[in-house]
């Protein structure tokens, strides 16, 4: 499948900033089943490229000038591939270890409520155990637009019992980690059937040992929102620990008044 991305976040001033810096994960992550065919990322000024801690693209956009609005445009064009049980192949980088994704942060801090609902996971899950996890959650934390902010953590949206992706990836995140299961957040975006078009979207990765593979084991992509596998209508921009770490656009700034943003994303196949 090819899906067509338009991405375009702009930010108002209700005064002109002195300084802004921006982290913008807005490139594709790549792997076996999925690259960029066309891609441009665009900004005010002239974008640094480097790789973040766990290897994703990442672009900083630092201007030092006086402004009121800040307009970042990401489009291309991304080849996606099935993969039936969701199994993640890529080149083994330093972002990968699966140990990196076995502590809680502060979003993924489980409490009581969160380590009964993490018994219900079974011990060295494989990719249909985890699929049949991710459907609990989905069950639990009910998706509801609006019901939350980005702040909110996966206890909270637990015990709220209704989210939005974000909430269910920490949810899923946190129970497994709370498990001894690697779990890592995930960014990018979803193209639903027969609707054009969806906001960012985030899901999960979630590791799964195996002897037989290289490495002993593989990161299988579950997509809570949905209970399945992550599959050919997803495309990766980031892994991270939690939103935080992998969100796609995140800075900070000197001045500016006020903020507003505004963000249109299309995801089209073609």
């Amino acid at each position: 499948m090819r899906l067509s991305v338009l991405h375009e976040t702009t930010y108002s001033y209700t005064a002109p900033f002195h300084y802004s810096i921006q982290q913008l994960r807005l490139t594709p992550r790549p792997c076996a089943h999925r690259r960029a065919l066309e891609w441009s990322l665009t900004g005010p000024v002239a974008l640094g490229a480097t790789p973040d801690p766990f290897d994703n693209p990442m672009h900083t956009l630092s201007i030092t000038s006086h402004g009121s609005k800040i307009h970042v445009v990401a489009r291309g064009l991304v080849e996606t591939q099935l993969s039936p049980d969701g199994r993640i192949d890529e080149k083994p980088n330093r972002g990968d270890s699966p140990h990196l994704f076995l502590s809680p942060t502060s979003f993924t801090q489980p409490d009581e409520r969160l380590l009964d609902f993490a018994g219900a996971l079974r011990d060295r899950p494989g990719p249909a155990a985890l699929l049949d996890f991710a459907q609990l959650v989905r069950e639990a934390v009910r998706y509801e637009s609006g019901s939350t902010h980005v702040g909110v953590t996966a206890a909270q949206a637990l015990e709220l019992g209704r989210g939005v992706c974000q909430d269910h990836a920490h949810v899923f995140a946190a129970a497994a980690r709370a498990r001894g299961v690697p779990c890592r957040y995930v960014s990018g975006y979803f193209c639903p059937e027969g609707a054009p078009g969806e906001a960012s979207h985030a899901w999960v990765e979630a590791w799964a040992e195996d002897p037989l593979l290289p490495g002993g084991g593989a990161w299988f992509g579950i997509d809570p929102t949905h209970a399945s596998f992550a599959g050919e209508r997803h495309v990766r921009l980031a892994v991270g620990r939690d939103y935080e770490s992998a969100a796609p656009i995140r800075g900070m700034r000197s001045g500016g008044g006020a903020e507003r943003m505004r963000v249109l994303v299309h995801v089209t196949p073609r």
